[in-house]
């Protein structure tokens, strides 16, 4: 439906088009007439379309991950995915933090935040 339509007798109006993608609150006008053109107060229905759910990150590969020591190999992160409900995937704006020395256990944190800032839980490795 458009922003108004009359519907057998019922006039309906939209403040703005409704988007189940757009966050804001959503007003639609209901009114109808009789055949004597004679009008009923108008009544009111509101949406509010919010995005309440936080982004979910997953860690690839093991957690925790085990290696044998070594002077000569460099250790390198599996990596991480991210998504959510309204921006979809978010794996681009993965951040890692920490740093592995030698044979030191250095946490390494991952996040990630939503066009509305939203962050993510943040899994460590």
């Amino acid at each position: 439906m458009g922003l108004a339509d009359d519907v057998a007798g019922c006039a309906i109006h939209w403040n703005r088009p409704f988007d189940i993608k757009q966050m804001g609150t959503y007003v639609k006008t209901y009114q109808a007439k009789d055949a004597n053109n004679n009008y009923c107060n108008p009544v009111e229905r509101t949406w509010v379309i919010e995005d309440a759910g936080k982004p979910v990150l997953w860690l690839q590969g093991d957690t925790p991950e085990t290696y044998e020591a070594s002077r000569d190999i460099e250790y390198t992160d599996k990596g991480a995915t991210c998504t959510d409900t309204i921006d979809g995937s978010l794996s681009h704006a993965v951040e890692v933090s920490g740093q592995v020395v030698n044979i030191a256990s250095r946490p390494l944190t991952t996040s990630a935040t939503t066009a509305r800032t939203s962050p993510a839980t943040r899994p460590s490795r």
